[in-house]
């Protein structure tokens, strides 16, 4: 018993370290459509975007249209 808790406290714990951070991206941020196909990270962690206008990339700060 005692060790399951003791493994349950660890998990909380370590569970706490790791943060998600999302960030909702529309056609008012620059994005070019609001339907997107396909989306890729690059291994520079920026996230592209395929739409049926055009590619876009978000940098973690802004969204860029090509």
């Amino acid at each position: 018993m005692k060790k399951t808790i003791l493994l349950f406290a660890l998990l909380i714990i370590c569970a706490d370290i790791y943060s998600v951070y999302f960030k909702q991206i529309g056609i008012q941020d620059g994005l070019s459509q609001i339907s997107v196909l396909s989306i890729h990270q690059d291994e520079l962690g920026r996230m592209w975007f395929a739409t049926l206008e055009g590619i876009s990339m978000f940098d973690g700060q802004q969204v860029h249209a090509f």
